[in-house]
C-alpha cells in the first residue's frame, strides 16, 4: 500500500470521480484507475461501486475512509516537520534603522544558515 495510492483513493471521494481526481491530482485518469485496482487488489475488496461515470463507495471502501483519512493526516503532518521557517518575510522599519541595523543583522542571520547547512 503506497501513500499516492490512498491519496488517489480519497481525492476520488473528495471530488466525485476519477476524472476529477485525475484532474486535481495532475494524473492521467488511467494512472488513477491503476491506483485503485493496485490498492483494492492489496486489499481484497473492491473500493467503488461504478455505474457508468457515477461512483459510490462500498461498504468497505466506507470503512476504510477514516482510516485513510488518519493516515494521511499523520502523513502530512510529518511532512510539516521541518524546523526550517517557510514563506514570505515582510519587515516593515524605517529607513535609518534599514540603514543602520538590518545589513548586520542579515549578515549574522547568513553566516547561520550557511553554518547549519555543513553540520
Amino acid at each position: 500500500m503506497e501513500f499516492r495510492q490512498l491519496i488517489t483513493f480519497k481525492s476520488i471521494i473528495e471530488h466525485g470521480g476519477f476524472k476529477e481526481a485525475a484532474d486535481q491530482l495532475d494524473y492521467a485518469q488511467s494512472t488513477i484507475t491503476t491506483h485503485i485496482k493496485n490498492l483494492e487488489e492489496e486489499l481484497e475488496h473492491e473500493l467503488f461501486n461504478r455505474l457508468g461515470n457515477h461512483v459510490t463507495l462500498t461498504n468497505y471502501g466506507e470503512k476504510l475512509l477514516p482510516y485513510v483519512k488518519q493516515l494521511l493526516q499523520i502523513y502530512y503532518q510529518i511532512e510539516d516537520l521541518d524546523d526550517e521557517p517557510k514563506g514570505r518575510l515582510t519587515i516593515g522599519i524605517s529607513e535609518s534603522l534599514m540603514i543602520c541595523r538590518i545589513p548586520e543583522i542579515l549578515e549574522m542571520y547568513k553566516k547561520i544558515t550557511l553554518k547549519s547547512k555543513f553540520l
